[in-house]
């Protein structure tokens, strides 16, 4: 799931830098991650979103927190997603 974060983050910032405000394109709409596993037909909705990408921060995985009130995850401008260099994830 990182992995496929690091893709919808990469196509996310680049929609948003061809279309609106450049400063934000670190920051990740949950509806899109949403819109992109129905697209891969995987029925998952918002709050399951948001629980998988908590756990994802929680472990390291993934750079960033919650913007709760705008339904936003905002990912570290510097390295959002850490090489893992042979670390074994905790399960």
């Amino acid at each position: 799931m990182s992995h496929f974060m690091m893709r919808i983050s990469s196509l996310g910032s680049y929609i948003i830098q061809k279309q609106k405000d450049p400063s934000k394109a670190h920051q990740l709409k949950l509806e899109v991650i949403v819109k992109a596993l129905k697209w891969l037909e995987m029925d998952i909705d918002v709050d399951e979103v948001e629980c998988i990408v908590a756990i994802l921060i929680y472990k390291s995985l993934v750079k960033g927190y919650f913007a709760h009130k705008s339904k936003v995850v905002v990912l570290s401008k510097q390295d959002p997603f850490p090489k893992l260099n042979g670390k074994p994830v905790n399960s």
